[in-house]
C-alpha cells in the first residue's frame, strides 16, 4: 500500500471519484474522519489467480445445489419476448463477435 491520507468526510463526498481512484488504482489508503470517528478505505483488489486447470476447484455437489436453487427463476418471464430480445441482440455487432 502507498501513502495514507486523512480526509474529512465532507471532502470525501465532494471528491469521491478522485478518492475512489486513489484507493482502487494507486493502492492508497485513505482514512475518513468525521466527528472524532474514522474509517479506513483500502483496496481489497488482488491479482487474478492464474488457474491452469479450470476444473481444479469444481465441486459437483455445489454445482448441483446451484442448479436446484435456480429452478423457477424464469417462471414469470415472457419466453417469446426473451427469445425475441436475444435474436435482436445477436444481430448487433459487439467486441470480438460480429453480427449474425
Amino acid at each position: 500500500m502507498n501513502v495514507t491520507k486523512k480526509i474529512n468526510f465532507d471532502d470525501v463526498i465532494r471528491n469521491w471519484p478522485a478518492i475512489f481512484a486513489a484507493v482502487a488504482n494507486r493502492k492508497e489508503v485513505v482514512i475518513v474522519e468525521q466527528e472524532g470517528k474514522s474509517i479506513k478505505l483500502e483496496s481489497t483488489q488482488q491479482e487474478p489467480e492464474v488457474v491452469s486447470n479450470p476444473w481444479v476447484n469444481y465441486d459437483p455437489v455445489k454445482a448441483k445445489a446451484a442448479l436446484h436453487a435456480s429452478v423457477g427463476v424464469l417462471a414469470h418471464v415472457d419466453v417469446d419476448n426473451l427469445l425475441s430480445d436475444l435474436r435482436e441482440q445477436r444481430r448487433q455487432d459487439s467486441s470480438g463477435r460480429p453480427a449474425e
